[in-house]
C-alpha cells in the first residue's frame, strides 16, 4: 500500500510539473502565486494551481469556477473539495 502511495504521489507530482511547463510554453513565465483581484485580500484569492487546471486535463472544473470570487465563498465554496 506504501508504494502505491508513493507511485501516486509521484504521478501527481509530474503532472504539477508537466502543466507548469505547458503553462510556461504558453505564457513565457510562470503563474502568480494567486489569481490577480484587487477586490480580494490575497488570503482569499484563488490559489496559482487553479491557473494550472487547463494545463492538467482539469478544463472543466476551471470554466466553473468564479475567477473573481474568493475560493471559499459562493459558487467557489463546493469546488474546494474537488
Amino acid at each position: 500500500r506504501e508504494a502505491a502511495r508513493r507511485a501516486q504521489s509521484k504521478n501527481n507530482i509530474k503532472q504539477l510539473m508537466l502543466g507548469l511547463h505547458n503553462y510556461h510554453d504558453v505564457h513565457n513565465g510562470f503563474p502568480a502565486g494567486t489569481v490577480p483581484n484587487t477586490a480580494l485580500k490575497p488570503e482569499e484569492r484563488l490559489s496559482w494551481l487553479t491557473t494550472l487546471l487547463p494545463y492538467v486535463d482539469q478544463n472543466a472544473l476551471y470554466t466553473q469556477l468564479d475567477q473573481k470570487g474568493a475560493w471559499n465563498k459562493g459558487r467557489n465554496e463546493p469546488m474546494v473539495q474537488t
